[in-house]
C-alpha cells in the first residue's frame, strides 16, 4: 500500500493523513514503553540510522552552536560510552557527526557479554580526569551477537550521577517488553534519554522501518529543522506537523502504515503472542542444544537469540574450530535447511547463531536445525578437517 501510494511524508500539507498515522504510531510506542508525554519521535529506514539520529540530538544536546560552527573545542573533548557488544553503527555514527571515532570509548564486556559497570565507571573517571567531557552513555537491550540486555537500570544511575545523555539501543529486544515474561531490565527502558528500536525486526513489519523516540521536546526539531520557502507550514491548519523538521530525511515513504495497519488489523495482543512464542523457542532450542552430546550452548539465553558450538571429536586449533563453523553455517544454507548466522564471542570464538523474529517458525523446524547443525557438522569434520 505505502509503495502504491509513493507519498512523500514530509510535510502536513501534502501527507496529512500519513502524518496523523505516524503521530498516533508514535503515541502508543510511547504508552508501550512508558515514555513521558513530551518525547518525541520519527521513523527512518533502520536501526542503523535511527540511531544516528539519537547520537545528532545528543550531540546538538551538549554543543547548542554545532550546527553553526561545527564542532568547536567542546565538542571534540565529548566522549561516548558502548560495550564491546554492541552494533557498529554507533562507531559509524560518530564518523559521520564529525566526532571520530576516537570519541568512543568500547567498554569490554563481563561474561554474561553485558557492559562492565566497573570498566565504564573507571573509563569515565579517567576521562574526566585527562580534561575530556563525558558525553553519552549507550545500552544496549539485545546485543548483535547473543542478545545480551545491558543493565538498563544500573546504567541510567551511572547516567543520572554522572549528567550523562543515556541512549537505548533496542534495535533488536525493545519490543520483547511486550512479552508477559519480557527480562526485567526492559521495563527500564523508559529511563533512556533516547531510544531506538526497529519495528522490522520483533514487530514483523517490512524492512525499512525504524523508530527514534527522543525524551528532550524540542530538540530534534534543533537538530534537524530548516526554515526554507519550499518547506513552510500549512496556512490553514495552525495545529500542522511537519515531520522534516525532526529528521534529516526530506524524502520519506509512509513507514507509518506497515505498523499502523497491521495492529488495527490484529490488535497487540496478537503481536505479544508471536514475540512470546519467540522467547518460547529460543528457550526450547537451547534445551535441546544442552541435551544434545555433540553440541554445547555457549551464551545464555535470555532474548530469542541462541549460540551454540559443534564438538568436534578431537580438538583443533581455534582457527580451524572457526573455520569449521563458517562451513557448517554455509552448508546449512546450500542445503536449503535454514540461514542461521555467526557470533563472534569472547577468546575470538566463532560459534553458530540463530535469531527468532520470525512468526512462522516452528519447534519442528528449530529440532530439526539443531539435529542437523550436529550431522552436517561431523560430516564436515571427518571429510574436510581430519588429516
Amino acid at each position: 500500500m505505502a509503495a502504491a501510494l509513493n507519498q512523500n511524508t514530509n510535510l502536513w500539507r501534502i501527507a496529512p493523513a500519513a502524518t496523523v498515522i505516524e503521530l498516533q504510531t508514535i503515541e502508543w510506542f510511547k504508552t508501550i514503553f512508558k515514555f513521558p508525554q513530551q518525547t518525541e519521535g520519527v521513523y527512518s529506514s533502520g536501526g542503523q540510522f535511527a540511531n544516528m539520529i539519537a547520537l545528532s540530538a545528543a550531540r546538538q544536546y551538549f554543543c547548542q552552536d554545532v550546527r553553526e560552527k561545527g564542532i568547536s573545542q567542546l565538542g571534540a573533548k565529548l566522549r561516548f560510552y558502548v560495550s564491546d557488544q554492541a552494533h557498529y553503527c554507533h562507531r559509524q555514527a560518530l564518523e559521520l557527526l564529525g566526532l571520530g571515532t576516537k570519541a568512543l570509548r568500547i567498554i569490554p564486556s563481563d561474561d554474561n557479554y553485558r557492559i562492565n559497570l566497573d570498566l565504564l565507571t573507571t573509563a569515565i573517571k579517567q576521562d574526566r580526569e585527562t580534561g575530556a567531557i563525558p558525553a553519552v552513555v549507550i545500552g544496549t537491550t539485545g546485543t548483535v551477537g547473543c542478545g545480551a540486555i545491558d543493565p538498563i537500570s544500573e546504567l541510567a544511575k551511572i547516567a543520572k550521577q554522572e549528567k550523562l545523555w543515556f541512549h537505548i539501543d533496542g534495535s533488536y529486544g525493545a519490543l520483547g517488553i511486550l512479552a508477559e515474561k519480557a527480562p526485567s531490565e526492559l521495563h527500564h527502558i523508559n529511563l533512556g534519554d533516547s531510544l531506538v528500536f526497529d519495528p522490522h525486526k520483533w514487530l514483523y513489519s517490512p524492512i525499512d522501518t525504524a523508530v527514534t523516540l527522543v525524551n528532550h521536546q524540542g530538540l530534534l526539531s534543533q537538530t534537524f529543522g530548516n526554515q526554507v520557502t519550499y518547506l513552510e507550514p500549512s496556512l490553514s491548519n495552525q495545529d500542522s506537523f511537519d515531520f522534516v523538521n525532526l529528521t534529516p530525511e526530506n524524502s520519506r515513504p509512509f513507514r507509518a502504515i506497515r505498523v499502523w495497519l497491521p495492529l488495527i488489523a490484529r490488535g497487540i495482543n496478537a503481536f505479544k503472542e508471536s514475540i512470546e512464542n519467540d522467547f518460547m523457542l529460543a528457550k526450547y532450542m537451547a534445551s535441546l542444544i544442552d541435551q544434545h552430546p555433540s553440541l554445547e550452548l555457549m551464551t545464555p539465553t535470555v532474548t530469542s537469540i541462541v549460540c551454540w558450538r559443534y564438538l568436534p571429536t578431537h580438538q583443533l586449533t581455534l582457527e580451524r574450530e572457526n573455520l569449521l563453523h563458517r562451513r557448517i553455517i554455509e552448508e546449512m544454507a546450500q542445503r536449503g535447511i535454514a540461514c542461521i548466522s555467526q557470533a563472534l564471542l569472547h577468546s575470538n570464538i566463532i560459534c553458530l547463531r540463530a535469531c527468532f523474529v520470525n512468526f512462522r517458525t516452528t519447534s519442528d523446524i528449530v529440532q530439526e536445525v539443531v539435529n542437523k547443525s550436529a550431522e552436517i557438522g561431523q560430516q564436515i569434520y571427518e571429510h574436510e578437517f581430519i588429516n
